[in-house]
């Protein structure tokens, strides 16, 4: 079992200490999917794409792989 509202208290308090933005896993996920995965983040932000539209447009590139390798990654913040 995860214990997702300690997730969701970490990233406000990184929201309460000036964060615009937090990404974080909601589980422990493999370091070879989490590099594509924020590659692709990065990529869709180097093409003027939002936080928002960037990390759902890497997990789409993601979709056809296993969910528990994309799906951990949430966005916090503005």
């Amino acid at each position: 079992m995860h214990n997702f509202d300690s997730v969701s208290s970490l990233a406000s308090a990184f929201i309460q200490a000036g964060s615009k933005n937090v990404i974080m896993s909601l589980w422990k996920i493999d370091d070879e999917a989490t590099s594509k995965l924020i590659k692709a983040f990065y990529d869709m932000i180097a093409q003027g794409k939002n936080y928002k539209d960037a990390l759902r447009g890497a997990k789409l590139t993601m979709i056809e792989q296993d969910p528990f390798h994309w799906s951990a990654l949430t966005l916090h913040g503005v």
